[in-house]
């Protein structure tokens, strides 16, 4: 649920992307949502790594193709 209202409030606020020319590898939004769950849960990157990789149903909700926090998969 947390994901769902970070991510919301991140669509409401925030510009897709910072600049016209980002490398587009992750949107604002999705940023954004990664960083209220590294709160919520109160754990550093990798803790927060781990989290969203173990279901990886969560990143679905993400809407992207890549890991929850920018990285390429590959």
């Amino acid at each position: 649920m947390v994901l769902l209202t970070a991510r919301a409030v991140g669509r409401d606020a925030l510009p897709e992307y910072a600049y016209r020319n980002s490398p587009k590898k992750s949107t604002q939004h999705q940023l954004f949502a990664c960083l209220t769950l590294k709160a919520f849960f109160k754990t550093d990157n990798r803790g927060i790594v781990a989290i969203l990789e173990d279901p990886p149903a969560r990143c679905v909700v993400i809407d992207r193709s890549m890991d929850c926090c920018g990285r390429s998969k590959g």
